[in-house]
């Protein structure tokens, strides 16, 4: 979908989250960002979620990703 940060893909959703990912980002630090929120039965936009249960870039681990080969 066609955001004002940028292209957003939902990748998936389970029975309680859904998953977006930035396809291509108006800022580069959201570049290949992956988000997972909480699904919300009353959302019917990507304003309409506001607090990520869990992101991470995917190009640049964080303190709290972990990367097993």
């Amino acid at each position: 979908m066609s955001h004002e940060s940028g292209k957003i893909e939902v990748i998936g959703m389970t029975e309680d989250q859904i998953f977006f990912k930035y396809a291509r980002s108006a800022s580069p630090e959201d570049n290949a960002r992956f988000l997972a929120f909480y699904r919300n039965p009353n959302a019917a936009w990507f304003d309409d979620y506001k607090e990520a249960s869990e992101e991470f870039s995917l190009f640049a681990p964080n303190e709290n990703s972990e990367v097993t080969i």
